[in-house]
């Protein structure tokens, strides 16, 4: 009977034993294996927006404000959470007010303007002050200190109140005020002569939006969209700098190869670019010679000598823009007694552009001498005006200069009355660059692309130079190029001069040319076409720009999603010194592979008008597999920042010669998802040869104990 139960014991314990390993193995495919993606739903307004449907406001309105100080221009942001920029310099101690505004007769409340007498102030204010995160929101009894709306008694108020009688919004002004700000009061460490205030706007209060949401099928594509009108009860907004005093810029269009204008700037390869730089000059006083102030007046122009150098500006220009070699179009404007004039002054000899390389040192020293003024004494005049000025950038200098023959800028262009009042002086210098193939080496936030200028005057003996940057939206992409971290190397850097280009997905033979179609490697490219290609700069950034996603048949974004997703390849390694020293001559290693997926789907059939932030590709989409950068760096002292100073946080490796690829780790087989369940199947293989390797002992054993 003992062997007759051992026998059972055995057979059972064999089965059990099959079966447990059976389950095991089963859930653990099922584990790696990934699941068919669900449908998505995406909607314009996060929940903490706290968007309610509706007719008419119901509830009291709150506005949670974020002051951001930035040099790179920027749309305003107003409406939702969503539209805050990634770790931005936030701008602590402002003073911003908000005044209850209704429309001037024969006025909507639509057509309200704050830059125009379009409306009447109702007396009815609210204060605020920034704290140190650079917030202002509403608060409750328990709240105390700054950061908090106020009323008019200084009590912190919890919202702001609807028109009941009327069933709608109040409408309010928003201003930066000048009261004790840190950034505008010269004892304060603060302290920035360039520094100007926000934009003014209106708005209304709980803001009147309509929310959109767009369902997605798994693979991506847009299946339906639906809209509810309604109210957003906690509008979030971003005011930012605006930079009017001495110089500014602007793009003024942005044409397509076939003459035809962009909707809303978007730009893209191929395009050409307009931008104006306007320049002021002023008439406040007429006492003679430098005051100090660091603005030209009309008489300091004059006592400077012709045909003085009174002013000079280095016009700072991405590798993805080649400026046009032609004559600029110049402009002399001002007010005379209430009355605009406009003069070309093209032809005059008032200016001079020089396009010199980024890599010739000398590009952004001030070292003319501006009417007579030396330009290198004093504690900041030595220092550079891009310090950080990529190497594969353009610098146009320009100079300004007063000229002579009575037609001289001190005179007006031979215009100048002095029993006249002049105001509104300025001088506007208009230029044309084509988006080429190439990178952002200067790193815009990923969907602009930025060019900046920095002036000097002869006036200016004290500060540093004036700033101002313009943008205009694109298509674009962009991550951090880094080395691997290991004992050797145990800080994790940027790494430069990694060249990429995208390809059909899937398909690392063929590449995207700058005139959209896509070529294989090798072949003979057309007349004026070169790859599109980006590479890291100085401190490891890669920024695509100009990607075409516009369909010139319709004006629209491209409808069909294929033809806005691509793989991206790394074609250029970039180069390291193997002896510690800094003469690099050993390529690093890098992925062979073409990653998946640079993608613009979720802009598909876009307005491109609509896309004034640019159009970023899904980020999330691009996926790096084992060879993302670990542990990438997200606070502010991370390394990896675009112009804006968002932090970047998705990273690609490249590993020395003497490093294992991080794909492997020993003679393992790949990880990630193929290779997990390759070795699944290999060790559930060897779980049953044991198997059935113990269930033939135990039948010998069996037949034994028969036998016996």
């Amino acid at each position: 009977m003992r062997e007759h139960m051992l026998e059972l014991w055995g057979r059972n314990k064999a089965k059990a034993t099959g079966l447990l390993a059976l389950v095991v193995a089963t859930g653990m495919m099922l584990a790696v294996v990934p699941a068919a993606n669900a449908d998505t739903a995406t909607t314009t307004y996060d929940t903490a927006d706290e968007f309610l449907g509706g007719d008419a406001p119901d509830k009291a309105g709150k506005l949670t404000l974020t002051k951001v100080l930035t040099k790179a221009a920027g749309k305003k942001s107003t409406g939702s959470v969503r539209d805050a920029p990634t770790s931005p310099k936030l701008g602590a101690g402002v003073t911003f007010v908000l005044t209850r505004v209704t429309p001037k007769a024969g006025r909507t409340p639509g057509s309200m303007d704050p830059k125009t007498d379009s409306y009447v102030r109702t007396g009815t204010v609210y204060k605020g002050k920034t704290d140190a995160q650079g917030l202002i929101t509403n608060g409750d009894s328990s709240s105390v200190g700054d950061g908090f709306w106020r009323d008019s008694a200084g009590n912190i108020i919890p919202g702001f109140p609807v028109d009941s009688a009327n069933h709608s919004s109040y409408y309010y002004l928003l201003e930066e005020s000048d009261m004790d700000n840190p950034y505008t009061r010269p004892d304060n460490p603060l302290f920035n002569p360039a520094y100007t205030k926000a934009e003014p706007s209106i708005f209304d209060l709980p803001y009147r939006a309509t929310n959109v949401t767009t369902n997605r099928d798994a693979a991506g594509t847009v299946t339906s969209t639906s809209s509810e009108d309604g109210f957003v009860y906690n509008l979030h907004i971003y005011p930012k700098n605006v930079n009017e005093s001495q110089i500014a810029k602007d793009a003024v269009k942005v044409t397509a190869p076939d003459g035809t204008a962009r909707p809303g700037n978007l730009a893209q390869v191929g395009d050409t670019v307009t931008w104006k730089v306007t320049q002021k000059l002023y008439d406040d006083t007429r006492a003679g010679g430098m005051n100090g102030d660091g603005r030209i007046q009309l008489s300091e122009i004059r006592d400077g000598g012709r045909p003085g150098l009174f002013m000079k500006a280095t016009d700072r220009v991405p590798a993805a823009l080649t400026y046009v070699n032609q004559p600029p179009h110049l402009d002399l404007s001002w007010t005379e007694d209430g009355t605009q004039h406009t003069e070309d002054i093209t032809t005059g000899g008032y200016v001079t552009i020089d396009p010199r390389p980024g890599s010739d040192g000398n590009v952004n020293k001030r070292s003319d001498s501006l009417q007579g003024t030396a330009m290198t004494t004093g504690p900041v005049k030595d220092m550079l005006t891009f310090p950080d000025l990529e190497k594969n950038s353009t610098v146009l200098t320009v100079k300004w200069y007063s000229n002579w023959n009575g037609r001289g800028l001190g005179e007006l262009a031979g215009h100048y009355d002095a029993a006249k009042t002049y105001t509104d002086i300025k001088l506007e210098l208009t230029y044309d660059t084509k988006v080429s193939g190439s990178d952002d080496g200067e790193a815009s936030p990923m969907g602009l692309l930025t060019n900046a200028i920095a002036s000097d005057n002869a006036d200016n003996a004290t500060h540093d130079p004036y700033y101002a940057t313009a943008s205009v939206p694109t298509a674009g992409l962009q991550f951090a190029k880094t080395n691997k971290k290991d004992q050797k190397d145990t800080t994790l850097k940027g790494l430069a001069g990694a060249v990429f280009r995208l390809t059909p997905v899937g398909d690392k033979t063929r590449f995207l040319g700058s005139d959209g179609k896509f070529y294989a490697e090798g072949a003979t490219l057309p007349s004026g076409v070169t790859a599109l290609e980006a590479t890291s700069n100085s401190k490891g950034v890669v920024s695509f720009v100009g990607v075409p996603i516009v369909d010139s048949a319709t004006g629209k974004v491209y409808a069909d999603r294929n033809k806005l997703q691509f793989g991206l390849l790394e074609v250029t390694k970039p180069k390291y010194d193997p002896t510690g020293g800094t003469s690099p001559t050993t390529d690093y290693r890098a992925p062979s592979i073409a990653f998946g997926t640079v993608d613009f789907s979720k802009y598909q059939s876009a307005e491109p008008g609509t896309l004034t932030e640019g159009a970023g590709a899904d980020i999330a989409k691009l996926d790096f597999k084992d060879y993302a950068t670990k542990n990438m760096p997200t606070g502010d002292t991370s390394p990896f920042k675009n112009m804006r100073g968002d932090v970047i946080g998705k990273g690609l490796v490249n590993w020395r010669q003497d490093q294992e690829d991080p794909a492997k780790v020993g003679a393992l087989p790949l990880t990630g998802g193929q290779g997990i369940l390759f070795m699944l199947i290999v060790g559930l293989l060897v779980m049953f040869a044991g198997l059935a390797a113990s269930k033939y002992r135990e039948r010998r054993q069996s037949h034994a104990i028969h036998r016996a």
